[in-house]
């Protein structure tokens, strides 16, 4: 447990006592070793149980979803880009879990479709998502989710804006105000 420490800036932080001295402080840092945690226990249960990696597994599950995409829309979509979601597509064609046929007017690009492996694969790692998400939910009272949720809307919102400002301008974001 790190050492407390006092807040010596007006600098909105992760946690009320983080002065910004160390990593460990960020918004940022926080929500990806949350994220890191989380996609390591999908990648050890999909894994395990079924031989499928993360990747793999965020490949299915917007197939899966949307039921025809091209490898860029799924980059689009997940936190892949596209040469790792063509990995994971092409492994998933050799698993019998993908079909892959050329899209309509563009012989060039191609379109990834579960197959009926893949679609019960699908429905079994989905079950097991929503177990997983059950739990996660199940640690924070009704109100805590709902806080959650908007902080989490505003984040994501926040992180957007400032991905497109720096594509833009090629310069740093400006820090907004903290909101009260």
């Amino acid at each position: 447990m790190p050492p407390s420490r006092s807040r010596s800036s007006k600098t909105p932080l992760a946690y009320p006592d983080a002065d910004g001295s160390h990593i460990e402080d960020f918004i940022a840092f926080r929500v990806a070793v949350l994220a890191h945690l989380m996609g390591r226990i999908v990648g050890l249960t999909c894994g395990r149980r079924f031989g499928v990696s993360l990747r793999q597994w965020r490949v299915l599950a917007f197939v899966g979803r949307y039921g025809k995409l091209s490898a860029l829309e799924v980059a689009r979509l997940s936190p892949l880009d596209k040469s790792q979601v063509s990995r994971a597509a092409a492994e998933l064609i050799e698993h019998g879990c993908l079909r892959s046929t050329e899209a309509a007017g563009d012989r060039r690009r191609k379109q990834l479709m579960l197959t009926a492996a893949g679609r019960r694969l699908h429905a079994r790692l989905l079950a097991l998502g929503r177990q997983r998400n059950t739990r996660y939910a199940g640690v924070l009272t009704d109100a805590e989710r709902a806080v959650f949720e908007r902080g989490l809307r505003k984040l994501t919102d926040e992180a957007r804006t400032m991905v497109r400002d720096l594509q833009a301008s090629g310069r740093e974001p400006r820090v907004r105000r903290a909101a009260n």
